[in-house]
């Protein structure tokens, strides 16, 4: 079976590369696209020292950062439902914008609209997504 995951994985760790802290880059200071403000934001005291900082994103493990990314953004797209190439492109977005924004961008790519477009993938959304890309895949992924 296709592990879908692994493969957004390595795309978006191919983009996100390793330690980085760009002036130019809004997420400031990074490891494999991991922001010290999502550490801090979820009180990720990885190192186990009591304090949540800049040590804490240095020890961060790649099973670690994989477990975050799983949960905090391929998940949140419903990445498994998906068609490969959409989960991909969605997770990548979600970790780039946030999973609501990549959410929103699914749904209206599905033409969903109005209240429907609320950026949580839900049942009905995956079912639309799979229709919309069903019908035309490239016209969908651009």
């Amino acid at each position: 079976m296709l592990d879908i995951f692994a493969l957004a994985m390595q795309f978006v760790r191919y983009w996100e590369g390793g330690w980085s802290n760009h002036k130019a880059d809004p997420g400031g200071l990074t490891k494999w696209g991991v922001t010290i403000k999502t550490i801090i934001a979820k009180a990720l005291d990885f190192n186990g020292d009591g304090k949540v900082n800049e040590k804490d994103l240095a020890d961060m493990t790649p099973a670690q950062a994989e477990s975050l990314y799983r949960t905090d953004y391929f998940d949140k797209v419903r990445g498994a439902d998906l068609p490969p190439a959409v989960a991909i492109l969605a997770f990548d977005a979600a970790v780039n914008q946030g999973p609501g924004r990549a959410g929103r961008w699914l749904q209206e790519t599905a033409g969903m609209t109005g209240k429907d477009v609320d950026g949580v993938i839900g049942d009905q959304s995956v079912a639309r997504i799979a229709r919309a890309f069903a019908a035309d895949e490239r016209a969908f992924l651009r």
